[in-house]
């Protein structure tokens, strides 16, 4: 961590500070802690979903975003340097974002 002592402080900056700030933190800070993360998560705030979706090592949590998020949160997943598009082409046809194999292939 840059700016942190340890992850409690961190924590509650992350839960009380803007949206903003939290989405800069955690892509500086990587909080990869799961009740961190959980209780960012239970904010429900775009841009602090979209800053985990750009930096998390987490391969279910990405599916999830993947699945059930928006246009911006997909491309985020996909972004992502630890995502393997050809792990996620399976749920790309399931979801339908791609109508067909084909397409899962030119993509």
């Amino acid at each position: 961590m840059k700016r942190f002592k340890n992850k409690e402080i961190l924590e509650q900056y992350l839960l009380n500070c803007t949206p903003t700030e939290a989405y800069n933190t955690i892509l500086e800070e990587q909080p990869y802690y799961s009740s961190t993360i959980e209780k960012l998560l239970a904010k429900n705030n775009k841009l602090i979903n979209l800053a985990i979706a750009q930096s998390t090592n987490e391969e279910t949590l990405l599916r999830k975003f993947f699945a059930e998020g928006d246009l911006n949160l997909r491309v985020a997943v996909l972004e992502n340097y630890r995502t393997s598009v050809h792990s996620l082409s399976d749920d790309m046809f399931i979801t339908g974002t791609f109508e067909n194999k084909e397409q899962i292939k030119d993509f």
